[in-house]
């Protein structure tokens, strides 16, 4: 997977979002 370093960088970085995102989520909603 090292032939294209920025797509899997963007991705790693889109599921920290999505998990930073979904903490948030939850304690708005606590």
């Amino acid at each position: 997977m090292n032939w294209m370093p920025g797509k899997n960088q963007r991705s790693l970085v889109q599921a920290k979002v999505k998990r930073t995102w979904d903490a948030s989520i939850k304690l708005t909603l606590c």
